[in-house]
Parts: structure tokens; sequence; C-alpha cells
């Protein structure tokens, strides 16, 4: 989606240049089924020389280390929409970790370097996977899955959408000013192949002439846009059947009137979408009257978009490289605060090459076994869990452990604006709501009526505490401790002593008082 986003950028409109017919291209693009390849995506902080002594070490290590982060994928294989497979590299600064998907209509299993064990995600169950993948039914029974039938009918149904969408928003892109079409030889995947070489560059000010134009073609072919939604409403009334199993009845109760409401929804839709881009249109031409310091910043001739395709002779997209460089130029009255950035833009380039474009692709299947670690484990973890699903010595681990701060937990008080504000007592005993802590920190609390017992037991440091209010006597893992201040329930809420809490969990307390008007006391531990 990517590739084809700046493709239409960049390539399009009713003229063809060089004998290649553009329009056609990028449809036969939205038509690619199954492919192989190979693709990269960086992003790159354009620094200063100068500009970063001011940060502190800690700001100074994770600037240098998401300056440049890319994304290299190999061994591309798609063999349908449900099922694709890849392998990769994330590279952030000077680390780098390896990874694979591979994904069938059941299963997304994705293997991590240092990971002790694979993530599995279901593709079919009411789930997050069944969201990604358009599987989840609404209605009294959520645990419904879509079958595979309705899953491939929908797929079909997009595919159609997409190009009856492709047919008005393709065939009215302009073309860019610097466009051009030479006949190139490339290598891809190890094999010479004789393709058109399209190169398109736009700076800031023609994207935003570029973008003008656009909108004006889009509200001139108003005959265009109701052939496009007249189309998509009969493929709509046509799967209804399709819907209805989907339980998305409101779809098909829209669908249901006669030809002659169809009709007027359609003019009506029309009316509606036309007035839309054309408020746009209103909005850029009032921006470029009113707020020109806006355009002069962004859409300057430091932003530059530059972009190369390569395209064989069925008209296949087979390699591209593109790259997009945002400089904003700020005006005086921002030059202090840009002065202070360590960065003065930004970089993002993207290079990708397809072979067996529409061909027979088996893509790896992904194995599955009760060892993987699902997305309903993964929702239920707090953080320092996660950390701990990697080898310590791990590029990943040290990542989350020691730059991101994924090992640590805060739970923060309000002494104002909290339904169970933290309390200090006369002799300056300060006391915290147990529940809130223990649902700061994931742990579960409990009661038990019998022995009037309150048990709480906490996962960072598997432990288990029994309290008893008005009582001083706390029992940690079986082991009587006394606590400075009895267990205390006020308004039907329990309060301990937060030094106390805090020695047995592993933690500390401290008030902070950057607020004239309130403090927040804070817990907070590294596991």
């Amino acid at each position: 989606m990517l590739l084809l986003a700046a493709v239409m950028l960049v390539a399009a409109g009713c003229q063809a240049i060089g004998g290649v017919d553009f329009n056609a291209m990028l449809k036969q693009s939205l038509k690619v089924t199954s492919m192989e390849g190979k693709q990269t995506f960086e992003v790159e902080l354009l620094l200063k020389d100068t500009g970063s002594e001011q940060l502190d070490e800690e700001m100074t290590a994770l600037i240098k280390m998401f300056s440049h982060i890319k994304v290299q994928l190999n061994d591309i294989k798609v063999q349908n929409a449900s099922n694709t497979s890849m392998t990769g590299e994330l590279q952030l600064g000077d680390k780098s970790v390896g990874f694979a998907v591979k994904m069938s209509d059941e299963w997304l299993v994705v293997t991590i370097d240092g990971a002790k064990r694979p993530f599995r995600f279901s593709m079919t169950d009411a789930s997050y996977g069944a969201l990604l993948s358009g599987g989840y039914v609404e209605g009294e029974n959520t645990e419904t899955a879509v079958n595979e039938e309705t899953h491939t009918q929908m797929m079909e149904i997009g595919k159609k959408i997409i190009d009856h969408l492709g047919g008005y928003m393709i065939d009215n892109l302009p073309n860019p000013k610097q466009l051009s079409v030479t006949p190139a030889s490339q290598t891809i995947n190890g094999e010479s192949v004789s393709l058109m070489h399209i190169q398109a560059k736009l700076d800031g000010p023609e994207l935003w002439a570029w973008g003008k134009k656009y909108v004006d073609a889009l509200i001139a072919d108003k005959e265009g846009l109701s052939d496009m939604l007249t189309n998509i409403f009969e493929l709509l009334s046509s799967e209804k059947e399709v819907f209805n199993a989907l339980g998305m009845n409101e779809i098909t109760d829209e669908l249901s009137g006669s030809k002659e409401e169809q009709g007027e929804l359609i003019r009506q839709t029309v009316e509606d979408i036309i007035s839309m881009l054309s408020d746009m249109r209103d909005e850029m031409l009032e921006t470029e009257k009113n707020d020109a310091d806006f355009i002069n910043e962004l859409f300057n001739s430091g932003l530059q978009l530059k972009y190369d395709i390569y395209i064989d002779s069925k008209l296949d997209i087979r390699k591209t490289a593109t790259e997009f460089i945002v400089k904003p130029e700020f005006d005086a009255e921002d030059e202090s605060f840009a002065s202070e950035l360590p960065f003065e833009g930004i970089a993002i380039r993207s290079t990708a090459e397809q072979w067996n474009v529409n061909g027979e692709v088996e893509s790896d299947a992904p194995v599955v076994s009760s060892f993987d670690l699902t997305e309903e484990q993964l929702f239920d973890m707090e953080s320092y869990q996660f950390v701990k699903q990697f080898d310590t010595n791990s590029v990943v681990y040290d990542l989350l452990k020691n730059q991101f701060g994924f090992s640590k937990q805060s739970v923060y008080l309000y002494s104002e604006y909290e339904d169970n504000p933290p309390i200090v007592t006369p002799d300056g005993t300060t006391l915290m709501p147990l529940r809130n802590l223990a649902n700061g920190l994931g742990d579960w609390i409990g009661y038990d009526p019998a022995t009037k017992t309150y048990v709480l037991f906490d996962k960072g440091t598997n432990q288990t505490l029994q309290l008893r209010n008005g009582s001083k006597d706390v029992v940690v893992n079986d082991k009587t401790e006394t606590w400075s201040f009895p267990v205390t329930i006020i308004g039907n809420t329990m309060y301990v002593p937060a030094s106390d809490i805090a020695q047995v969990l592993n933690g500390t307390v401290t008030w902070d008082n950057t607020f004239e008007d309130y403090e927040i006391l804070i817990f907070e531990r590294e596991l």
C-alpha cells in the first residue's frame, strides 16, 4: 500500500509518455495477487553538526539510536491475500534484530531473534488477529468466526471495490512536470531484465500545485464519480447474503430500496463528496491567501520527492526506489525553537523489487505449537513480563529494559482529583490505597470472608500478602511482619503504610510537589 500510494503521487494522468500508459500501469498494480520479492524501508533524521549540546546523555543516546531506522524484508512470498511469509531485519542505529513472519488464513506466527518463544496470533477467532483479517463478527455471539467461504467472498468484493475506486481516482491523476520514461536494464533476483524506467521528481511548491490540480480534476469528473458509486452500489446489492452473514445488516438495509431510492442515494452521495472536495480546495486556496508562511515552511524547495519505477512489458511494476525528504524552513518567530532541535529534517527512503508477479507462489506455512505465546497471553502481560520473554543477552532485551524502561513500573496517586487519594496522618505517616496500587501494578487482590483476611498476590515479586483491617501484622509468604501503621479501611477503601508496602514489593515511594496546588505520590520499582 505504501508503494502504491507513492506511485500514484508521481505517475499517472490521461496522457501516456514514452509509450507507457500510466493509468493502465496503476490499475495493473491493483490486480497483483501473488509475487515474490524483497524490500527496504528506512527513516533517517538529518542531524545537525551542532544542536545536541543541551540534551542529556540518555536523550542523546535515544536520538542516535532512532536517527536511522531501517527495515529490510527478504524472501517475501505472497501466495494470496491470506498466505504470506518473509524474513527480515530491523536496524535501530547500530543495533539489529532479525525476525520472520509466516501467515496463513488461520495463523500468524512471528519469530524474533532472542525471543524464548514464537508469537502466535489467530486469524480466525473473534480476537485481535481476526480483527486484522476482517474476520470479526459483531453480534450476540462474539466467539463466532467468519467461515473460510465468507472470508474469501469478502476478499473478492474488496478487490472489485478497489478496482472501481481505482478507475475514478487513477484516471484523474495529473502528471508531475518532471517526468521521464526511458528503456533500461535492471538485475532482479539475479536476472537481467529489460524494463521501462519511469523517473519523477517533485519539490515542495510542485507538490502543492500538483495536489490542487488533482482536487480540481476530481471535482470536475462528476460523471466518473457517479459511475464509480453506481458500480459499487450494484456490487454491494448483489452481495447482500455475504453482508448478512457478517451481521452487517445496516448495509443491506441501505441497499434494499427501489431503483429510484438507490438512484437518489447515489446522487446525494455524489453531491456530498463533491462538496467535501470543494471545501478542501477552498481551504487550500484560503491557506495560500492567509497562511502563506505555513506553505513556505513546509512546501519549500527543501521538500523533495524522487521516484524511480521500473515496469516490464506486461505493465507490472518490478522495481522501485523512492526518496522523500522534508526540511522545514521556519520563520523568524519559530527560529529559536528550530535552533534547539538536533536535526533539520527527515528522510524516508524505500526500495523494492518483485518477481514471479501473479505466478505460482507457495509461501512458507506457519508452524503452530502449544509452546507459542498467544495474543491472549501477550495482552494480559505487564511490560516487565514481556521483557522476560527474551534472553537476557539479546538485543531486544537490552532495548526493552535499558533503553525503553519496560522493566520499570510506576503508579501515580494524586492528592487531588483522585477518588481514593493518598493520606498523610497527623504523625506524618503516608498511607496509600492498596487497590489502586494493585491495579496499577497488574496485581490480584481478594478477600476471604471466613478469616476476614485480604489477600494480595504481586506478580512482579511472586509474593502473597495477607492483611487484616486494624492490624499491623502482615503475613508475607507465610512469614509475619509488623508494619509501622495498622492496615486501615476508610470509606470502603483499604489503606496501607506506603513505606512498608514499598519495601515488601521492592519499590520506592516519593512525593512529587512539582505542581503548586497538589502533590503526587509516586511508587516506582524495576523488575
